[in-house]
């Protein structure tokens, strides 16, 4: 694993900006048929929109971490120094949402596999989140090698020590 590791957020939180982005793109298409330039300004926006990312960034020279929003590739948020780690921790996050509307209710499930580092001093960093376990137990394991920690698959009903 490199010095740095960037994790892209599977679900993006403001998927309704994604989708405006993508309206005013096919918006903006249909007014470069005028002989108006608003249309490159409103096509500039746009894509600025579409191309909006989100996700975890880890500097492991510097040990620092930070939540990031991107946008044409650029990713822009915080750093936030994280002490020496003692141990990956790879876990399941069961989201559910109930909602209703007079008679009518609908309940929406999520599950996604989360990962965090673990200090010394039981600070929690988030590291990422996935959704498929095996991607999440692979990047925690490069983690820990990096880190020269221990790493703590708790997805299941039992704690699993895979490095220990």
């Amino acid at each position: 694993m490199k010095d740095n590791y960037v994790h892209k957020s599977p679900e993006f939180a403001l998927a309704q900006f994604k989708m405006l982005g993508y309206i005013l793109i096919i918006i903006s298409v249909i007014l470069s048929f005028s002989e108006h330039l608003l249309y490159l300004l409103l096509l500039f926006f746009a894509i600025g929109l579409a191309s909006l990312t989100d996700g975890v960034q880890i500097d492991f020279k510097l040990n620092r971490q930070r939540s990031y929003l991107g946008v044409f590739g650029l990713k822009w948020g915080k750093w936030v120094d994280f002490h020496k780690v003692k141990y990956v921790l790879v876990f399941t996050e069961r989201l559910t949402q109930e909602m209703g509307v007079s008679s009518i209710s609908a309940t929406n499930s999520n599950v996604n596999i989360k990962i965090n580092l673990i200090g010394y001093d039981d600070t929690k960093t988030d590291a990422g989140s996935y959704k498929s376990k095996d991607d999440a137990v692979e990047a925690s394991y490069k983690m820990a090698k990096k880190l020269k920690a221990k790493l703590l698959d708790n997805t299941s009903d039992k704690e699993n020590w895979l490095i220990g």
